[in-house]
């Protein structure tokens, strides 16, 4: 692990590898896998589905409006950490 982060609605994790896992407070978890352009989504009920980036947009699923969601939120906290690690 190369950092971590916790805001007021998850605990982030940055992986010497190249992931980054969200846990959310309400039991979600997202999990973005830059290295192989995939996503992950870990819902309430611990169903879990995977999607490659370039396809979310495409795809018709029931989870994918909360999956958009959290990767918008995603896409803040990633911006936030890469700003704090050019400051170091």
């Amino acid at each position: 692990m190369k950092k971590w982060l916790r805001t007021k609605h998850a605990i982030v994790f940055r992986l010497s590898s190249g992931i980054i896992q969200i846990n959310f407070f309400d039991h979600t978890k997202l999990i973005v896998n830059a290295p192989m352009e995939m996503v992950t989504f870990i819902n309430k009920d611990r169903q879990s589905n995977s999607y490659y980036m370039e396809d979310i947009a495409t795809t018709r699923h029931s989870s994918i409006e909360e999956l958009v969601s959290r990767l918008s939120y995603a896409t803040d906290v990633v911006e936030h950490l890469m700003k704090s690690d050019s400051k170091a």
